[in-house]
């Protein structure tokens, strides 16, 4: 079974390591969803307006860079254009940019953090308790004294 849908979808070219291909953005009063099938391949990119056959909805995921996606998806079967805008579609980013936004007032302060102190206490108290520990001092020792002076203790 297949609904018929309005919306607007936007499709953007890509250049894999197979070739180009076409994937969309279809934004409907339901909802948006991500469109990745050999249909778009006929089109440009550009933004088209109009009515969409779609067969079902499934969620996808993927990983990648070490990040996983989870999208929804719809297999559109057919297109309906009622109007077209072929051209370059601006990037728009789809998280926001970490140096735009504002420092939090913990990330903002100037002094050490209190987990720093706490761990070079820590570190300080574990000295010659356990092997492990001695391994650790062995490792940071040398460098505590830096750590403490740049710490304010």
């Amino acid at each position: 079974m297949s609904i018929r849908i309005n919306g607007t979808l936007v499709i953007k070219e890509i250049k894999g390591a197979n070739g180009k291909f076409c994937v969309g953005d279809l934004t409907t009063p339901i909802g948006e969803f991500k469109v990745k099938e050999s249909i778009l391949d006929q089109f440009s990119e550009g933004r088209y307006e109009g009515e969409f056959l779609v067969e079902n909805f499934y969620l996808s995921s993927y990983i990648w860079r070490g990040k996983s996606t989870t999208d929804i998806r719809a297999k559109v079967m057919e297109i309906f254009l009622d109007t077209v805008d072929e051209g370059k579609i601006e990037d728009v980013p789809t998280e926001p940019d970490p140096i735009a936004t504002e420092p939090t007032a913990a990330a903002s302060q100037t002094g050490p953090s209190d987990i720093f102190l706490f761990q070079l206490r820590w570190f300080r108290s574990m000295k010659t308790r356990t092997r492990f520990s001695r391994r650790c001092w062995n490792c940071l020792g040398p460098i505590l004294p830096t750590l403490a002076g740049l710490a304010g203790t």
